[in-house]
C-alpha cells in the first residue's frame, strides 16, 4: 500500500452518520473533506479494509467512519472510532470545547 504524500478525500462509511468524533466537527468541514482532497496521507503502512474485516476483535472494539484509496487502488481505513466512544460538548463563550471521557 503507498499512501505516502498522497491527499485524497474521505470517504465515508455508513457508521460516520451515527459518529459522536465527525458530528462534533461543523458541517462544511465534514463536506470539505468528504469533496476534496485535504485529509493528508502520509505513510507507506495502513490497515486494508480487507484486514478490518477480517479482524473480529477489531471489528468488535472500532467501527470504520472512513477510507481513503492508496495509489494502487486498495481502500484502507482512514478514520476509525471505539463503539463506546463518548465525547461530551459544552458550551464556552459561543465556542464549543470537546472533552473525551474515558470507555466503561
Amino acid at each position: 500500500m503507498d499512501a505516502l504524500d498522497a491527499a485524497a478525500p474521505l470517504l465515508y462509511t455508513d457508521a460516520a452518520d451515527t459518529s459522536a468524533l465527525l458530528n462534533a466537527l461543523p458541517h462544511h468541514v465534514i463536506t470539505n473533506l468528504q469533496d476534496r482532497p485535504l485529509a493528508m496521507e502520509n505513510h507507506h503502512y495502513g490497515l486494508l479494509m480487507t484486514s478490518f474485516e477480517n479482524s473480529q476483535p477489531l471489528r468488535d472494539f472500532f467501527k470504520v467512519l472512513s477510507l481513503s484509496l492508496a495509489r494502487d487502488g486498495l481502500p484502507y481505513v482512514s478514520t476509525m472510532e471505539a463503539h463506546k466512544a463518548s465525547i461530551a460538548r459544552q458550551a464556552v463563550s459561543g465556542s464549543f470545547r470537546l472533552g473525551v471521557s474515558k470507555c466503561t
